[in-house]
């Protein structure tokens, strides 16, 4: 019987930049080139961003890290969700629209700002072929994600692995 190990990433957006200074500290053990440490990744919500970022990076610990680390010393609110009152008010129009839809033609509940730049920020910074090829290449066993839908307030998981 082989022992695998995990590292699981909560969720909460300050908590997911504290846990790259944890990484941070961590990678310094490890020489260049090495993989991650880790056998299996787990995250959710935020840290679900950071578990994929490794997952992607799994062949290289210090790159990956190194990466993550530029992305939340530049983060900003705007990558997340537009907030301006512009933006907001336009949002809350679609939203109140789409609130006059019978719920078979829009079932999803509506949310209070536009998450899209988010969307544009994941699909930038990660390239998910990568995690494919590093659990082929047995850099990393296991990614797990547990996220939830603003949506439909539904829970999601996601599992790739070996």
């Amino acid at each position: 019987m082989s022992i695998s190990t995990a590292l699981v990433l909560g969720g909460g957006g300050a908590r997911a930049a504290y846990q790259i200074g944890v990484l941070k500290a961590l990678v310094q053990f490890y020489p260049r080139n090495h993989n991650v440490p880790f056998d299996i990744i787990c995250g959710t919500s935020a840290g679900a961003i950071n578990a994929t970022s490794l997952a992607t990076h799994a062949s290289c610990f210090h790159l990956g890290i190194k990466k993550l680390d530029w992305v939340w010393r530049h983060f900003e609110t705007h990558q997340v969700y537009r907030a301006s009152i512009a933006q907001v008010l336009r949002h809350l129009g679609k939203m109140a629209i789409k609130g006059l839809q019978d719920d078979k033609v829009n079932p999803d509940a509506g949310s209070l700002l536009d998450n899209q730049p988010l969307r544009h920020l994941l699909n930038k910074l990660i390239d998910f072929k990568r995690i494919d090829r590093n659990i082929g290449n047995k850099a990393l066993k296991a990614v797990s994600i547990d996220c939830s839908c603003y949506n439909n307030s539904r829970s999601y998981s996601f599992y790739q692995g070996n």
